[in-house]
């Protein structure tokens, strides 16, 4: 059994209606959302009961600090390099 794939014609049509434009981007986007905020209560919540914790060795609590610090510069670098790639993209208005 083979499955059939749809031609170059039915993906312009596809592509130019602007509610599957839409539709993915939002999608895409209110995932985004919901995973930054649960990533930034897990954060707080880590901090929390790590970093305050007064039973933790000051090592362990600095270690903490600094790797939650390391993560939080290396996601900021990827999201503004995507930015940037995103705003030159030189092929946008290219159709296949």
């Amino acid at each position: 059994m083979r499955v059939v794939m749809p031609g170059d014609k039915y993906w312009d049509e596809y592509w130019s209606n602007i509610y599957n434009r839409l539709e993915r981007r939002v999608g895409w986007i209110l995932t985004w959302v919901g995973t930054i905020i649960l990533s930034a209560y897990a954060f707080w919540r880590i901090i929390d009961e790590a970093l305050f914790n007064f039973k933790l060795p000051l090592l362990v609590r600095v270690g903490l600090l600094v790797l939650i610090i390391g993560f939080c510069t290396l996601v900021m670098s990827v999201i503004r390099e995507r930015l940037s790639l995103y705003k030159r993209d030189k092929y946008e208005r290219i159709k296949r």
